[in-house]
């Protein structure tokens, strides 16, 4: 039998129903959910032809309220509020009751799964990718077992090995965002994982009251097992880290290695004691006050006999003055005056000492700085007619491979010789977040994205490693928490963060990013107040709960685009949207 530590307490399927039931049979202790992916594609499938896009997109969104509904009461509120917005598709109505909400809501709708210990597996997608990595490993369906064998073998070791590294990198290498006083108990001991996920929950306090579990909800102590808002409000209040106790066991010290409970610590360190004690006896008195005064310091720091070393004093050379640039110069006459028969102790064969006076220190020449070009002539005709007059200006980019990174990194960081930050702050994105990314681009997609960014060598980038849209678009956008349009002749976009809330509006701001000559990308500084184009599709299908509210920021910005762009011009993602 298997150690009843190691049995699932979560598994997550599509509806097969005899793999339902096997697990019912085989780990009747463990939470069954149903991938949301999955739904989501079973749901497009029977109903996108029941509607046109407008309509479509109304009850797709509508469909996302209800799933990620995060109380019963809200999940009630929000199938009513669909029943009655949708009473002329009843067929469509029927379909996510009868086969979906009826029989299966508490296995995938957050009012339920909130309940569950799932540390964010809510579809089986990460299984999928692996399983189509597996396949395309072995390549050939005829090998036999023994040479599949050996290729499954090396890969899972691979594996590991990147899982290792990982492991490492989370314990070692941390980033700006974690080194804050209120995590220094658990840099080192637990995941920055777990430390992102605890991110909002530290900036929920300032936004909201949290005193109670009311006010809270507390679904990330329940779904995570990390502590949640009203838990970390007092350790906040009172400037205290977070103690790692508050962290479930799933987060704490990465390691492939057994862990060893505090148990089996105090035998080792009982047994290590008795050795030393056994070694102490017979030893002579002195031997005694030696180990004791060694071992004294140690248990308490302050009776040590250590000091800081005396700062080191200069003993050689002539000890300077006020000016230790006017140092004296000696020069002496001649040796021939010797010869001439001038006495050595005569006034012109003394020495005769002269101080420079201070010389006077030039300016430094400046090195002159790279500034990049500012303009809006010739690449504003790539832009639809429509919207040039919004155009504040265009900065152009060095054209290398890296354009659209360099775009970005002007904007964020204020010079495109940062582009090689912007490549390792959107790498950062996709690791951080790399079952999202999966979810929206497909199996291998991320894998696809994060080899696209890992390019940090000077010259030209292959094709590639440049840049893509719309998939970056989502990333740079979620990255920096900022608004992304797209411009071209061909495609208008807006890019909204996937997975972060809005900040005060003062504060939000639009990167305009522009695709001219078909291949080079610019940054673009729009008006105040600009007519901005619709927000990505997939945006609504994989944006968290936490981003909802951008949705309506941009609405009358939006609603203006459409008014003064002809149908020429696209203002969706190039491929087909559920």
């Amino acid at each position: 039998m298997m150690d009843p530590d190691a049995l699932p307490c979560v598994i997550v399927t599509d509806r097969e129903l005899a793999l339902v039931n096997a697990i019912t049979r085989v780990f009747p202790t463990a939470s069954h959910l149903l991938c949301r992916w999955h739904i989501g594609q079973n749901v497009y499938a029977k109903c996108r032809k029941m509607f046109d896009e407008t309509t479509w997109a109304l009850f797709k969104h509508a469909w996302d309220s209800l799933v990620y509904s995060p109380t019963i009461s809200l999940y009630e509120q929000a199938l009513c509020t669909m029943k009655r917005e949708f009473v002329l598709y009843p067929d469509a109505i029927k379909y996510v009751e009868t086969s979906w909400l009826g029989p299966y809501r508490q296995k995938f709708v957050s009012a339920w799964t909130n309940n569950v210990m799932h540390f964010g597996n809510l579809t089986s997608n990460r299984v999928e990718s692996e399983h189509a990595k597996l396949k395309s490993h072995i390549s050939n369906c005829q090998a036999n077992f023994s040479a599949a064998w050996a290729k499954m073998h090396d890969l899972v070791k691979l594996q590991i090995t990147d899982i290792k590294g990982s492991f490492e990198k989370s314990l070692n290498c941390w980033q700006h965002q974690f080194r804050i006083p209120i995590f220094d108990h658990l840099r080192g001991a637990a995941s920055q994982t777990a430390m992102g996920l605890m991110l909002p929950e530290i900036k929920k306090i300032d936004d909201m009251v949290v005193e109670d579990k009311v006010d809270c909800g507390c679904p990330i102590r329940r779904t995570h097992g990390l502590p949640c808002a009203h838990e970390i409000a007092p350790f906040k209040n009172r400037s205290e880290p977070i103690p790692l106790s508050l962290i479930n066991d799933h987060w704490k010290m990465p390691s492939f290695e057994k862990r060893k409970d505090d148990g089996a610590i105090l035998d080792l360190m009982n047994a290590e004691w008795n050795i030393f004690m056994a070694k102490m006896v017979g030893q002579n008195p002195m031997t005694h006050i030696h180990w004791m005064n060694t071992l004294k310091p140690i248990l308490n720091p302050s009776t040590t006999s250590l000091s800081s070393p005396q700062q080191k004093v200069q003993t050689r050379g002539r000890k300077l003055g006020k000016n230790p640039k006017a140092k004296a110069v000696v020069k002496k006459r001649p040796k021939a005056n010797a010869k001439a028969g001038v006495d050595d102790n005569s006034p012109k064969a003394k020495a005769v000492v002269r101080t420079p006076k201070a010389a006077k220190e030039l300016p430094r020449p400046k090195k002159p700085k790279l500034v990049e070009t500012l303009f809006v002539g010739p690449y504003l005709n790539n832009f639809p007619e429509p919207i040039r007059p919004h155009v504040k200006s265009i900065t152009d980019v060095r054209s290398d491979g890296n354009c659209g990174y360099r775009a970005v990194a002007y904007f964020m960081h204020q010079s495109e010789h940062n582009w090689k930050t912007c490549r390792n702050d959107l790498l950062l994105e996709v690791n951080n977040h790399y079952d999202l990314y999966e979810n929206m681009t497909g199996i291998g997609g991320a894998n696809k994205l994060r080899y696209r960014l890992s390019f940090f060598q000077d010259g030209t980038a292959p094709e590639d490693r440049w840049m893509i849209f719309p998939d970056m678009g989502h990333v740079v956008a979620s990255t920096y928490n900022v608004v992304v349009v797209l411009l071209s002749q061909v495609q208008c976009l807006t890019f909204l963060p996937l997975h972060s809330r809005p900040p005060s509006s003062d504060k939000i701001r639009v990167l305009g990013i522009g695709l001219v000559n078909g291949d080079h990308f610019v940054q673009v500084d729009l008006k105040a107040c600009s007519p901005m184009p619709p927000i990505a599709n997939y945006w609504f299908k994989f944006r968290w709960e936490e981003a909802k509210e951008w949705e309506t920021l941009f609405s009358l910005q939006i609603e203006a685009f459409k008014a003064i762009i002809g149908s020429d011009v696209a203002t969706a993602e190039s491929f087909d949207v559920d």
